[in-house]
């Protein structure tokens, strides 16, 4: 996962709330160990294969100073954005 958009963080914490919640299916006798931990992989996978994904574009994106300048945080500073703001932005 690339630093550019904070986001390794926010994944660590949803793995760790989705694998206490998988376990809490099987201690509950809901599922068996093996298809609860299925499931998380596959989660964990999907969505951290779409973080990447994002993840990576926001590097091209930061790295290109054309693109970089168009930036809502360029563009707008810190102030917060309202409805409308930065929509013409690909």
């Amino acid at each position: 996962m690339t630093p550019h958009r904070g986001q390794g963080l926010n994944n660590a914490l949803q793995d760790s709330a989705n694998y206490v919640a998988a376990l809490k299916t099987v201690i509950g006798g809901e599922v068996g160990l093996k298809d609860a931990m299925d499931a998380y992989d596959k989660e964990v996978l999907e969505r951290g294969t779409r973080e990447m994904g994002i993840s990576l574009k926001q590097t091209f994106f930061i790295h290109n100073w054309e693109t970089l300048m168009q930036s809502p945080m360029v563009r707008m500073g810190m102030h917060r954005a309202e409805k409308g703001d930065g929509d013409e932005v690909a």
